[in-house]
């Protein structure tokens, strides 16, 4: 089984790799392929353009970026992969309009997204603009999907993105916490809705707070598990 990534970040690569090995026996036993369980029954293929964030930021989502996008996963498609995943959630937005012959393309925050639909008040946080945007309308299309009337708050971390650009990762998780740590009693739950902010929920003081990455390769191994067999 083989699933890929596209990713923004080269900080992403490690992450979603371990991930990926993590949780995968799960999905192969439950599969016809639970012959392979044992030494990394998951092929993990990852492709890096940071420049395709870089261009949403400056000059917004356009055509263009589809295009571009559109072509790393198709060359994702091309090399075997059972399904793929954007992990940059600015790109989200258009992801799921995708076709790309019968594989599965998937937005990673998806699943995140639709798991906290049970919850009544939500914050949603974001480091950057176009991030927070996406966020908004990913979580207004999964109220609609699955018919609740869970409340949510889009709020943009303030000057965490400069800490995430230079490379300085523990600040930037701070940043981001910190911030969420100032809402404990309003919300039910929180959500991080970048995956570079992943790092940050160990530090956040609520006692639900969801991020990207976990749910959503957990549900791009769901659907390559199911193609390759």
């Amino acid at each position: 089984m083989k699933v890929g990534f596209l990713h923004t970040a080269p900080t992403h690569v490690e992450l979603f790799d371990n991930l990926v090995q993590a949780i995968a026996p799960k999905y192969i036993a439950k599969s016809s392929l639970s012959g392979l369980a044992g030494s990394s029954p998951v092929d993990v293929q990852h492709l890096v353009d940071a420049s395709l964030l870089e261009y949403a930021l400056s000059c917004g989502v356009d055509s263009d970026l589809e295009t571009r996008t559109e072509k790393h996963l198709a060359a994702l498609i091309e090399h075997g992969c059972d399904a793929v995943a954007c992990t940059c959630s600015t790109l989200g937005a258009f992801i799921e309009r995708m076709v790309i012959g019968t594989v599965s393309i998937q937005r990673i925050d998806r699943a995140a997204a639709d798991a906290l639909m049970k919850f009544d008040r939500v914050l949603v946080l974001s480091a950057i603009e176009s991030a927070a945007q996406a966020a908004e309308a990913l979580m207004a299309s999964s109220a609609v999907i699955a018919q609740t009337e869970t409340k949510w708050s889009t709020m943009l971390v303030p000057n965490a993105w400069q800490f995430f650009q230079a490379g300085q990762l523990e600040a930037y998780d701070s940043a981001v916490s910190d911030f969420a740590n100032q809402f404990l009693k309003e919300y039910d739950a929180v959500f991080l809705s970048q995956a570079s902010m992943q790092g940050a929920q160990e530090h956040c003081q609520h006692e639900m707070v969801i991020t990207s990455p976990k749910p959503g390769v957990e549900k791009l191994l769901e659907v390559a598990a199911i193609s390759a067999s």
